[in-house]
């Protein structure tokens, strides 16, 4: 009975932490998106964020930081030859499950809020993207569709 009982509170909470997002066309995540470009992943790391009075829970959050050498620009300006965005864990957060060395067509928002991460640099404008935008592995399809609605 205990068994039972304990994996019915699991199957709960994986329920109640699950990433529910809602699909967004094409058209609509073009308009939702401050940067959209095609990049290779050449560095990722965990950041803890500090709650400092922030949270409501006294819990810190976790985070992706990602950094890209930017191969192609669809929407937005280029600054540099890098870009660095976040993303969660996953698992329930939305995170995008970015790998080293592997190409993106990634789908940006802005955020204007700052956090501490373990390092204690401030992080202001910072881009955000995850599973529930159409960030997905470089495909010839996605960029076809891309290159048509910026460049013709």
């Amino acid at each position: 009975m205990k068994k039972i009982l304990f994996l019915f509170f699991i199957f709960c909470n994986l329920i109640t932490f699950s990433c529910n997002c809602r699909e967004r066309d094409f058209n609509e995540e073009i308009k939702n998106s401050n940067l959209i470009f095609v990049g290779k992943v050449i560095n990722l790391s965990i950041i803890k964020i500090d709650p400092k009075n922030k949270l409501e829970f006294n819990v810190p959050l976790y985070y992706k930081k990602v950094e890209f050498l930017i191969e192609k620009i669809y929407k937005g300006k280029r600054k540099c030859e890098t870009i660095i965005i976040y993303t969660g864990l996953g698992n329930g957060d939305c995170g995008f499950n970015f790998i080293i060395n592997t190409s993106y067509i990634v789908y940006c928002d802005k955020k204007n809020k700052d956090f501490n991460s373990n390092v204690f640099d401030k992080v202001r404008n910072f881009y955000y993207t995850s599973i529930c935008n159409r960030t997905c592995l470089f495909n010839s399809s996605e960029e076809k569709l891309l290159n048509e609605k910026f460049f013709n």
